[in-house]
């Protein structure tokens, strides 16, 4: 899921975080569960050349990356699938125009009254809770255990998680609803963590960096994906983690939001 977002890859090389290391690797071809990095002496050894310099292999293993990345997008625009958006007020028609420029098609579904049954149409759902009202909580809830059941993606942002006793009462209760990927700034990650992470609104007071083993506990408890947001961003399943993301990205308005709205996308 997570890796049908194709953005800025070139700005920054992954890495990978094993055995308290990170290392540069290359992405494996299966899902999220599936994915690892080989570590940057296997990558050599298994290729047959010898030692040469960190810079020519990075340049190596960006091109193989951006290979898959496009062969994903045209798979992505081929199959075109249909994303269900819990979409807040602020960024609604963003996140509806990036869904479209992907090559996506966005539904923007919230009534209790129709959102259970959309799922079952849907190839996927972004639930964000930028917005809330009791009437949405509901219907976000009911939407999510529908894709469980139905075995589609759907993706978390729990905007402002920690700001208020209701959002992060609310970020809980969608949490335990095991969604496939959670994505969020630090201090949102970090408040569903358990910790008593302080936010701005819905700004982040937190580094990424600081919410790396957060992500892996939340990940391993709820059997997701985590991705952390922010200058540096950071995505694990629980096993393995990948740093990626580049320095402009938190000054740019709802490109968090446009970030989970594409990880929506999932064939």
């Amino acid at each position: 899921t997570w890796r049908r977002h194709g953005r800025d890859r070139q700005t920054a090389p992954l890495s990978c975080h094993t055995e308290g290391r990170v290392s540069h690797g290359v992405v494996a071809h299966g899902g999220p569960a599936e994915v690892s990095l080989a570590p940057l002496n296997t990558m050599v050894l298994e290729s047959g050349q010898a030692a040469g310099s960190a810079q020519g292999i990075a340049k190596q293993m960006d091109r193989q990356l951006a290979a898959e990345m496009w062969r994903v997008l045209c798979r992505l625009r081929e199959d075109r699938p249909l994303i269900q958006c819990f979409a807040n007020y602020v960024s609604m028609d963003i996140m509806a125009n990036a869904l479209l420029a992907i090559g996506a098609s966005p539904a923007m579904v919230h009534s209790e009254k129709e959102s259970v049954e959309f799922v079952h149409l849907a190839a996927g759902l972004s639930i964000n809770i930028g917005t809330l009202s009791p009437d949405w909580v509901e219907s976000m809830k009911k939407a999510a255990g529908t894709a469980n059941v139905q075995s589609k993606p759907w993706v978390f942002d729990p905007v402002g998680c920690g700001a208020t006793s209701y959002r992060t009462t609310t970020s809980t209760e969608i949490l335990r609803l095991q969604p496939t990927v959670v994505r969020g700034n630090a201090s949102e990650i970090g408040c569903l963590a358990g910790q008593s992470a302080t936010v701005r609104g819905v700004d982040s007071t937190l580094n990424s960096s600081s919410q790396v083993l957060s992500a892996q506990e939340i990940a391993r408890s709820h059997q997701c994906v985590v991705v952390v947001t922010g200058e540096v961003d950071y995505i694990s399943d629980g096993n393995t983690t990948l740093q990626g993301g580049f320095v402009s990205a938190p000054l740019r308005e709802s490109l968090g939001m446009i970030r989970s709205v594409w990880q929506g996308c999932r064939t």
